[in-house]
């Protein structure tokens, strides 16, 4: 972002977005990459020596000084949806607009109107941008979420091992809702006495900036990024019901407390009773089976019928079960899972085994190859994509007007989509579709004529 505001070389901004890639997809401890001295594809000795530095220090310096020279409100510009750095800087060095605050006054002045290609059609997009942008800025979203809950729980467990019974996030971040706010994650140990243990372990993460709250079974940290983060210690006998309660929804658990009523029973966080007597705790699935419900997914907890469906398959499927079998709640739907992994039929029966997941994606209809911004070449992204299992992916690189992403040349898309017809030719099917992202120029005409947009196919 600030080699874009800078208005740095584009060959040398984009080294560092692909060094960036590079270290977010490395699948090794960057620390042990580095002491062992091993190679980094794409990064070289320059970036290496700024990696190491930052192991040793915690910072860049020559990052920090770049920093100095704008003012640190300017990158909330960034969040915004439809503001990229081109835009940002114009803001900037035009009209002096270095924060929300400041962008939201020169749009009610009608200030950004006066710049050159600002048309109302621009401006309202900026503005409805700044609306989403109000609404998301208290939540995050899911990927980065689970970012942050799995560094938590893998370096927990990582340092924790031999403690930790079980662990895993709830919340929001459980149901997989696209954006989170805080993120809870749920701890059992061995034994109470390792209870200090798991809280310091926790408020020392390389992440914390800030503890919010310390509390035996309870503790809050501040993340760096400005995430709440909730680590809860839970008795290993209330693990089940504990992670239903923290994983709601509230209306889910509302809904569920109802039915709970209707037949008799009382629950919370620490379990299902039946006549102040603990029926079922430690196993989430058998509070729900307790109840005559098979266990929803936790994306489907949001009281939208999840719960009457749950109803329905327990009848068709568990019930049947039980009446044939001498088997209780948890091992007749144990067995019904194991008959649904061997009979693909009975899975698209039942609805709550059939939700989307990363098998179900066909393919992908933009990606950057490094013809334009992107890190790899035709020949990786295909490997990928098969790996993947995916029937087609999209090359859709930056069109020529993008200088600062390495646009494409009409001669370059002609070579990149010859290179793309020979390696579709070499597997003998089409994976590799012609794609392009092009803009659309001030004058509302494409950046490139028909004659390359015929060949294109997206």
């Amino acid at each position: 972002m600030i080699l874009d505001l800078k208005g740095d070389n584009p060959f040398h901004t984009r080294a560092y977005r692909q060094a960036a890639k590079v270290l977010e997809d490395l699948k090794e401890d960057i620390e042990d990459v580095i002491k062992n001295n091993k190679k980094l594809p794409g990064i070289g000795a320059s970036l290496r020596k700024k990696i190491i530095e930052y192991l040793e220090t915690g910072k860049i310096k020559d990052f920090e000084k770049l920093k100095e020279e704008f003012p640190s409100s300017l990158f909330e510009l960034f969040e915004i949806p439809g503001l990229g750095p081109k835009t940002i800087k114009l803001l900037y060095e035009r009209l002096n607009i270095k924060s929300i605050d400041d962008l939201e006054q020169a749009i009610k002045e009608g200030k950004l109107l006066r710049l050159p290609s600002f048309g109302l059609k621009k401006v309202e997009k900026i503005k409805k941008g700044l609306e989403i942008y109000k609404i998301s800025r208290d939540k995050i979203p899911l990927g980065f979420a689970l970012q942050i809950a799995n560094f938590i729980i893998g370096s927990l467990k990582r340092n924790l091992k031999d403690i930790i019974t079980n662990i895993s996030y709830a919340g929001s971040t459980r149901r997989m809702k696209e954006t989170v706010g805080d993120i809870d994650i749920l701890v059992t140990v061995k034994n109470k006495k390792f209870v200090d243990k798991v809280n310091e372990e926790f408020k020392n993460l390389e992440i914390v900036k800030e503890v919010l709250w310390e509390g035996p079974t309870r503790t809050s940290i501040l993340t760096k990024d400005g995430v709440q983060v909730d680590l809860r210690i839970i008795e290993k006998k209330s693990w089940g019901a504990a992670l239903q309660y923290f994983t709601g929804s509230k209306a889910h658990n509302i809904a569920l407390r109802k039915i709970c009523l209707e037949k008799g029973y009382k629950l919370n966080e620490y379990g299902l009773y039946k006549d102040d007597k603990v029926v079922a705790s430690e196993n989430e699935e058998e509070i729900y089976l307790t109840l005559g419900l098979y266990p929803p997914p936790p994306e489907l907890r949001e009281n939208l019928g999840e719960l009457t469906e749950a109803k329905k398959i327990f009848e068709k499927y568990i019930q049947p079960i039980l009446n044939k079998e001498k088997l209780s709640l948890l091992d007749a739907y144990k067995l019904l899972k194991e008959s649904i992994k061997s009979d693909e039929n009975l899975r698209k029966k039942i609805s709550f085994e059939n939700l989307v997941t990363l098998k179900d994606i066909k393919g992908d209809l933009h990606v950057h190859s490094k013809y334009s911004d992107g890190a790899n070449t035709l020949e990786e992204i295909l490997k990928a994509a098969l790996d993947f299992g995916y029937e087609y992916i999209g090359i859709a690189d930056h069109s020529k007007s993008l200088k600062v992403a390495n646009g494409l040349s009409e001669e370059e898309v002609k070579k990149r989509n010859y290179e793309i017809d020979k390696i579709n030719e070499k597997i003998g099917k089409k994976v590799l579709l012609k794609a392009m992202e092009v803009d659309i120029l001030p004058d509302g005409s494409l950046d490139y004529d028909e004659d390359i947009l015929k060949d294109l196919e997206i």
